[in-house]
């Protein structure tokens, strides 16, 4: 028997039928997904609460991480705004003023506070 070209041909295809066979099997176990073609690609009551958990987590975090989002906002929105600035120079202002002055400077501004 000659195994010239034809036969060389015919030992090439089967070889890359097995490596594709390996590889996908190699893939299908790497993800978890059962090796044996029995199922015949359908899922089963296990692999469906498995993806329904999934799916609920899945949303669970991704309300999360929007309401971090928005949060995020507001915290970039108030540490950018002027009026916290100001506030924070004012604050600046007042612990001067304490320390310059001492406890006296802190009691007639907070009678200044209460009478206005």
């Amino acid at each position: 028997m000659d195994w010239g070209g034809q036969g060389l041909i015919i030992v090439a295809i089967a070889g890359v039928c097995l490596g594709g066979w390996i590889v996908n099997n190699w893939i299908r176990a790497s993800q978890g997904c059962p090796l044996d073609d029995d199922a015949k690609g359908t899922a089963t009551a296990s692999d469906r609460e498995t993806a329904d958990r999934l799916r609920q987590e899945n949303q669970r975090l991704q309300l999360r991480l929007d309401a971090s989002e928005k949060r995020l906002a507001v915290l970039e929105r108030i540490v950018t705004d002027r009026g916290f600035e100001v506030s924070a120079q004012m604050e600046t202002l007042r612990e001067d003023r304490a320390e310059a002055f001492g406890p006296a400077a802190q009691g007639s501004a907070q009678r200044e506070i209460s009478v206005s």
